[in-house]
């Protein structure tokens, strides 16, 4: 017994029984045998060339017809319809298939996992809480987010993360720090509030070009060459300190714009005013014209000196006013008469109780 591969023609096909009647080449009878059932219904019409395998090719009854034989243009392929572009074919049972979507949640549908190289992550475990696929240089591993002591808190959960710092940061918040450390030189740098910026221009130097109100007290400790406490502004713009107190009153110590004096002022009045081009003193004077120009009264407890020599002292007392009619006019002591020289004494001693040099 021996087996062949021939050729034969379609007479006819029955699904009912998946048989066809099929007539071998070289052979005058057609055969009832059985078709492979991998081949289409529509490969098997009328006069369709096919295959056919006979296990005994003494005996054309024991064989199996074994698909379409012959050029592609001869083929009748079955009618494919209802399909969507990309499906796979899939199994749909044990027994029967369908062009489909594939259900990667199906284990039987997939095995192992994506690799990176085809736009996976090459991971097969379940992330914890919080955990991310994080690139590690060759592939992706499961990690969490990791935070800092005192700057940055993670808090992982079902589904979530939460970052969150040690004290509120928002823009209505008041955070408190131990100290603030700020390096960058330059008006692009340093700290600024809402519009009001303080900045470092240069080394141990530090700059606002808005006011800068303190509410408590400023305490300026040392100094550059001996200056503790600087005010720099183009010539033009008056400067200056002012001292308010609640309910009692304003003082103002400032430089006019343009000007070298520096004026003490309290309710609007000059009360001290140091000219420094010319090295003078006014007192309640905004203009002196002596070295110490007063405008009011001066009071000594001691004396007053010139050169270091007393010229005025204290009061001498003890001393009254004479009677009489006192005279200024200028005599000739050649001619004068006694009472000319009472008169003049008298005048001399009512000149000197009236400036206060002597008094009772």
């Amino acid at each position: 017994m021996t087996a062949s591969l021939r050729r034969g023609i379609i007479y006819s096909f029955d699904p009912a029984t998946w048989t066809a009647v099929v007539q071998l080449d070289g052979s005058v009878g057609e055969v009832v045998m059985p078709v492979g059932e991998w081949v289409p219904a529509g490969m098997l019409a009328l006069d369709d060339a096919v295959a056919v395998l006979l296990f005994d090719d003494t005996n054309p009854d024991d064989g199996v017809v074994l698909g379409a034989y012959g050029g592609v243009s001869g083929w009748s392929y079955p009618a494919l319809s209802g399909l969507t572009t990309g499906q796979p074919l899939r199994a749909t049972s044990a027994t029967a298939a369908a062009f489909g979507a594939l259900d990667l949640a199906n284990t039987n549908a997939t095995t192992g996992a994506l690799p990176v190289s085809r736009g996976g992550t090459g991971l097969t475990a379940a992330p914890g809480n919080g955990q991310l696929p994080i690139g590690n240089g060759s592939g992706y591993a499961l990690a969490g987010l990791t935070g800092a002591a005192n700057q940055l808190t993670v808090t992982n959960g079902a589904g979530t993360i939460t970052l969150s710092t040690p004290q509120n940061t928002h823009t209505s918040a008041t955070p408190t720090f131990g100290a603030l450390a700020l390096s960058t030189n330059g008006s692009g740098g340093g700290l600024t509030v809402s519009d009001v910026q303080l900045y470092r221009s240069a080394a141990d130097v530090w700059r606002s070009p808005d006011a800068l109100i303190v509410d408590t007290y400023l305490e300026v400790n040392g100094g550059n060459s001996g200056v503790a406490l600087q005010m720099t502004r183009a010539s033009g713009n008056q400067i200056g300190i002012a001292f308010t107190q609640t309910s009692i009153g304003n003082n103002l110590i400032y430089m006019p714009a343009s000007s070298n004096f520096l004026h003490f002022q309290s309710g609007g009045n000059n009360n001290l005013s140091l000219d420094n081009a010319n090295r003078r003193v006014g007192i309640k004077n905004a203009a002196p014209a002596h070295e110490l120009d007063v405008t009011g009264e001066i009071n000594a407890s001691v004396a007053h000196r010139t050169a270091g020599t007393q010229v005025v002292g204290p009061r001498k007392t003890g001393w009254s006013a004479w009677t009489g009619t006192p005279t200024r006019s200028s005599k000739a002591t050649s001619t004068a008469t006694l009472a000319n020289v009472a008169e003049a004494l008298k005048a001399l001693l009512d000149d000197l109780i009236s400036h206060g040099l002597i008094g009772a």
